[in-house]
């Protein structure tokens, strides 16, 4: 699984704080009732926020755009990390 973020319809992220995307793209097996954990840090490692998304599906070999909304995120974030939290595999 791969992903990549940018600003909430499109562009660049202006202040840091507004929403983002988060385009996951699965290579594996296919899955539903994804559940996945997006982590942001600061500069120097401290935790900015946490939150969970869902996707009733994440097709082998296409991409799932989720939005993270700009109330969850106090301050611009340094590093990102997504990771997956739970899954079934689909038929």
């Amino acid at each position: 699984m791969f992903f990549h973020t940018e600003a909430s319809g499109g562009g660049s992220v202006l202040l840091g704080t507004e929403g983002f995307d988060v385009t996951v793209f699965n290579g594996g097996y296919p899955l539903a009732s994804v559940v996945l954990k997006v982590d942001g840090r600061s500069a120097d490692e401290q935790p900015l926020f946490s939150v969970e998304l869902s996707s009733e599906r994440l097709p082998r070999g296409e991409q799932v755009i989720l939005e993270v909304p700009s109330y969850e995120i106090s301050e611009p974030a340094s590093d990102l990390s997504v990771a997956l939290v739970s899954a079934e595999y689909a038929s």
